[in-house]
């Protein structure tokens, strides 16, 4: 049976740090119609067992280099799919049971990437609500579908025939995923949020995470989107990172207040959704004075083996779909 949908999941610490997520997805509802891409720096690196695959449509192994730029291996995976959908998944991202059943369903529509809902997976602490609201404020306590300008990175399930037309751009717009939905927006596609297919994300909870993602993040987004500028729109976009920064934050307290309305958040969330905000703000800014730097590498190694990353006290409160391990 050829499969319906393909996943395409990076690794760069072997089996271990992918177990809890292949654990999600071998729980899908239509794992049978799923094809499983595994990319790792070389493919030896994992050693699944045949039981712990056999359930997929199919499941192959490839090797992708170096993972410090994530977008290179993303590509390389999407090339090698077969599914007509494909979607990434994360290590640290785990998926309900209806979660692929949901996204193909809702590909039958006119929308080129759909995109789940996320919950927090570790809801314990203020930094990782405002890690999580930085990042996916957005896919948050959104009770029915709509139409979206943009879809939650890297868990985004997208057809793959209007992505392999961006081919020659491929790494440059799945290392920044925000580009790769600009583009195909502005060649008349269209996103939409499905909120029967939810996940759930692990997100930084240790200060020095937190705010080194929130940097090397923005940095490295400003630095792919303003290829091509002038001198004169750097420095409008450099002299404006307050606002910028004022503006992010000002979005996550929205995203906030609706998450609130549903759940209660840690007292302290405005306060470190500000610091976030402004350290991301002026990550921008040195991305469009001076480009990326290391940020890309960096953010990239921050991808993976989340749990290290995260304060101890989380580890104990993690939650999840139900049978996750």
């Amino acid at each position: 049976m050829r499969a319906r949908l393909s996943v395409a999941l990076l690794t760069a610490g072997g089996d271990a740090e992918i177990r809890k997520t292949v654990s999600c997805l071998r729980a899908q509802t239509i794992v049978g119609e799923l094809e499983l891409l595994i990319g790792a720096p070389r493919a030896d690196d994992v050693r699944l067992c045949g039981d712990a695959v056999a359930a997929f449509a199919a499941c192959r192994l490839l090797s992708v280099g170096d993972l410090q730029r994530t977008g290179d291996a993303r590509a390389a995976l999407f090339r090698a799919a077969t599914g007509p959908v494909v979607v990434t998944a994360e290590d640290h991202c785990y998926p309900d049971r209806d979660w692929a059943e949901s996204l193909v369903a809702a590909h039958v529509g006119p929308w080129t990437g759909v995109g789940p809902l996320v919950l927090n997976a570790n809801p314990l602490t203020a930094t990782s609500w405002a890690d999580l609201l930085l990042g996916f404020g957005s896919f948050l306590a959104r009770p029915t579908a709509v139409d979206s300008g943009s879809a939650p990175w890297h868990n985004t399930a997208y057809k793959r025939e209007a992505v392999m037309a961006c081919d020659a751009e491929l790494p440059r717009l799945l290392g920044v995923e925000g580009l790769l939905q600009k583009e195909l927006l502005r060649r008349g596609q269209r996103l939409r949020l499905e909120p029967r297919a939810r996940v759930y994300h692990l997100n930084m909870s240790r200060w020095a995470s937190f705010l080194a993602v929130q940097h090397h993040g923005a940095r490295s987004y400003a630095a792919e989107r303003a290829r091509g500028w002038n001198a004169l729109r750097r420095l409008t976009y450099v002299s404006a990172w307050p606002l910028i920064a004022g503006l992010r934050f000002g979005k996550g307290l929205r995203d906030a207040r609706r998450v609130r309305a549903k759940r209660a958040l840690p007292r302290a969330v405005p306060v470190v959704l500000g610091v976030g905000a402004l350290v991301a703000g002026f990550g921008e800014a040195l991305g469009y004075a001076f480009g990326a730097g290391r940020s890309a590498e960096c953010k990239g190694r921050l991808e993976f083996g989340r749990e290290a990353l995260l304060w101890p006290g989380d580890r104990k409160a993690l939650v999840g779909p139900a049978g996750a391990r």
